[in-house]
């Protein structure tokens, strides 16, 4: 199978895989470089042909991660059609081109020791080509007859179609061979046809609206829209959520702060099933107009929640009024959900404090960065700094010097505290498997000393790893 890039710098360029890893990233020593994207990491993630045939990807621990058909994975294996996104470039999986069959040289017939031709047609068609060369001197003559040459005509024999077959001389059998053959291609291609038919009929069930239960009975997955327009001579702000399928979509537009924030992520069916619980709570669904205005003034205010369960459409909008206590109730869950999940805490405050705390953190973040050999833990506290930086300036427009500055920055402490994690690791393993028990709790307790989060992926695995260690150390 290869790698064929479908959008990005390179579109169209494909890539064959084999055992050895080929790697992506934005390093020049990758098989596969991605240039001047700041989402991929020096060295995102690679890819190989296992054991068994599976071409497999893997994440190289990534800063913004890798995604298989929209799910963000650590491994996974990949199987043809699959669509692979690292930063802004989307790879297809596709099979390795079969190799054309030269008009000039057709399929040779020989005995059945001889190897198959490539197929190329239908088992019924290569059938019937099949008969229809065996039998053409024999039809040659009855041919002439039917175009009027002769005077009369043998009696017609109806064979399978409906079409008339005149009696044929008798003639020898095809050989067994060429029998078995021709018996079992028809089979290779009827089971490969019954399981490319399931095979569509298993993506077209996936990309059909899921099916949850409610109190109500069955009904397709709840869809959520909110919008909030605010618009004035000075500013126009506008505020879009939809929540719709397994995934969640947040525009959020601030013409006088030059704020422009879309996000997008996939959620749990249950998520959204419990926002819709707390929303119907509230009151919402009893809500009896489906518009509440008042009279036009400077200040254009303007909210609308849709809410769709199956059929059922319940849609109110607020117009330059005071909203019913229900509807302020389900504006705040939506809020609320939108600032946790997506976390978007930084539009409600000012564009100064935004930039004042970026520039604290650019300057604490650089400061630990520059001490990372005096205590183990500055090297992952740098990289927290760095990524607060690009946190309060993701919504402002124009991005300040530090924002590209803090990317990079970021970019590098991350790779030095992988290759640091990387190497520990190493002789933690080589340690046990010596059975140098006290050598490999020195290097366990490195890396938790390293990644002092507990959260963290990395200090789990060594946590596991230490426990098991100290069993064999003597007691105190």
């Amino acid at each position: 199978m290869k790698l064929r890039i479908l959008q990005g710098r390179r579109r169209g360029r494909e890539y064959s895989v084999g055992k050895n890893p080929v790697t992506i990233g934005r390093a020049a020593q990758c098989d596969i470089v991605i240039p001047d994207d700041q989402l991929v990491s020096s060295e995102h993630a690679d890819v190989r042909m296992d054991e068994h045939g599976q071409m497999v990807i893997r994440d190289l621990e990534s800063v913004n991660g890798t995604e298989v058909n929209g799910q963000s994975i650590d491994e996974s294996v990949l199987k043809p059609g699959d669509e692979i996104s690292i930063g802004s470039t989307l790879f297809e999986v596709i099979e390795e081109a079969a190799r054309p069959v030269r008009e000039s040289e057709p399929p040779k017939r020989g005995p059945a020791t001889e190897k198959l031709p490539v197929v190329t047609k239908p088992a019924v068609e290569e059938a019937e080509e099949e008969t229809a060369e065996e039998e053409q001197p024999r039809r040659k003559e009855e041919e002439v007859e039917e175009a009027g040459e002769t005077g009369e005509e043998a009696p017609a024999e109806l064979t399978f179609g409906g079409k008339p077959k005149r009696p044929a001389k008798k003639k020898p059998a095809a050989p067994i061979g060429r029998r078995l053959m021709s018996l079992g291609l028809t089979a290779l291609l009827t089971i490969v046809a019954i399981g490319g038919g399931l095979y569509v009929w298993k993506e077209v069930q996936r990309s059909m609206p899921q099916v949850v239960s409610s109190m109500g009975g069955e009904t397709r997955r709840p869809d959520l829209f909110y919008e909030k327009v605010e618009a004035s001579t000075q500013n126009i702000f506008r505020f879009a959520l939809r929540l719709s399928g397994d995934k969640v979509t947040l525009n959020v537009d601030d013409l006088k702060q030059r704020r422009h924030v879309q996000r997008e992520k996939k959620v749990g069916e249950g998520l959204i099933i419990e926002l819709v619980r707390q929303i119907e709570n509230g009151g919402f669904d009893k809500l009896e107009k489906p518009k509440y205005g008042g009279f036009p003034a400077d200040k254009q205010e303007m909210a609308v929640i849709e809410l769709t369960r199956g059929a059922r459409v319940k849609r109110v909008e607020i117009e330059n009024t005071i909203a019913p206590d229900a509807f302020v109730n389900a504006q705040k869950v939506l809020e609320d959900f939108a600032q946790n999940e997506l976390g978007i805490a930084a539009i409600n405050r000012s564009r100064e404090e935004l930039i004042r705390e970026a520039d604290e953190a650019y300057l604490r973040g650089k400061q630990l960065f520059e001490q990372r050999d005096v205590d183990y833990p500055n090297l992952y506290n740098a990289i927290k700094a760095f990524q607060l930086v690009q946190i309060d300036l993701e919504i402002i427009e124009p991005k300040p010097a530090n924002f590209a500055a803090a990317v990079q920055n970021e970019t590098l402490a991350k790779d030095m505290l992988k290759e640091k994690i990387n190497s520990l690791r190493f002789n933690a393993e080589q340690a046990m498997k010596l059975g140098e028990w006290a050598k490999a709790q020195t290097c366990l307790s490195e890396i938790l000393a390293r990644v002092p989060d507990r959260e963290d992926e990395r200090y789990k695995e060594a946590d596991r790893k230490l426990i098991g260690v100290q069993r064999h150390l003597p007691r105190r």
